[in-house]
């Protein structure tokens, strides 16, 4: 006769399994809605650096060729399109130079800033002898609200520039919004 000895028996209870598994369970869904947390925080502020990023970079264009600017013209053709400066387009005259860094006398670039639906483009004609290159190039695709305003009301003597940007991004239903307001005197005046 066999006799049943429970000190040598080897393997799990069955409660032993179901307190593991249920711990295990516990972890993985924590571990879960963690990961689902982060992740809805990570796309909300890569939301929210587009929105900043593409507000900043087209204020730093704008910045760069303002401060360098001659004058805000009323208008001009720029590579085949007729742009007029007022509250959402500024075109701007600016000196050309050679290779060397030196002004060309009496030689100018024309530049001008643009929205259009959401879009705002950057639009720059070289002169021939110009060391700057000719370009067009979309800036901003999230643009809300442009407004573009200016010191004085004849466009020779506008001596002051202020871009008032908003840019918004959109993520979950939520909108995210940069907004930026900068003024920019022309140097070259």
């Amino acid at each position: 006769m066999t006799i049943f000895n429970a000190s040598k028996q080897k393997g799990f209870t069955i409660l032993e399994m179901v307190v593991v598994i249920a711990l295990v369970i516990a972890i993985l869904v924590g571990m879960f809605a963690l990961f689902t947390s982060h992740n809805k925080i990570y796309n909300y502020e890569t939301s929210l650096i587009k929105a900043t990023g593409s507000a900043r970079t087209a204020m730093n264009e704008i910045s760069t060729y303002s401060l360098q600017g001659h004058r805000v013209l009323a208008s001009s053709t720029i590579n085949g399109t007729a742009y007029t400066s007022g509250a959402s387009t500024v075109v701007l005259q600016l000196p050309a130079f050679d290779g060397s860094g030196n002004a060309l006398s009496n030689t100018y670039d024309y530049i001008a800033f643009s929205l259009s639906g959401s879009s705002l483009t950057e639009d720059l004609q070289a002169a021939a002898s110009s060391s700057r290159k000719t370009f067009t190039k979309t800036m901003s695709q999230s643009v809300s609200a442009l407004a573009i305003t200016y010191d004085s009301g004849i466009w020779t003597s506008v001596k002051k520039v202020t871009v008032d940007l908003t840019t918004s991004e959109t993520y979950r239903g939520e909108t995210i919004t940069q907004h930026l307001n900068e003024q920019y005197k022309l140097r070259n005046y």
